[in-house]
């Protein structure tokens, strides 16, 4: 039987936190018990400030777009210095894709409906 490893399951919280900040650029995002989960674990892997995690929760669901995704990215890049970690661009590139991909498929009357696989279609 194989394990996660701690590295392992710090880079899926911080997937879920990618995803979330770049779902932001077109609408809010739904403070999801995934989010907290995620934002739970990695404060508290490490002795550090506390306030980009706190900071990171309070700005997924701003109103303002351009306020909502400044704010999660600051947020977002506080945590990575908390986590002592470098964050990896082209990574940020390919969630911000596959967000633009996800909202263009679907219309926006469905986006909150939308199940963590993606479309819900999918097998």
């Amino acid at each position: 039987m194989s394990y996660v490893t701690d590295s392992q399951l710090i880079r899926i919280a911080l997937n879920v936190l990618e995803d979330a900040a770049a779902r932001s650029h077109d609408e809010p995002v739904r403070r999801t018990y995934g989010i907290r989960l995620a934002l739970g674990y990695l404060v508290g892997r490490r002795q550090c400030d506390r306030w980009p995690f706190d900071a990171f929760w309070q700005a997924l669901e701003l109103a303002r777009p351009n306020d909502r995704w400044t704010s999660l990215n600051a947020a977002l890049n506080g945590i990575y210095l908390q986590l002592r970690m470098r964050r990896d661009q082209s990574a940020v590139t390919e969630f911000e894709r596959d967000a633009r991909k996800r909202l263009g498929r679907k219309g926006t009357d469905e986006r909150n409906e939308r199940n963590w696989g993606g479309d819900k279609g999918r097998g």
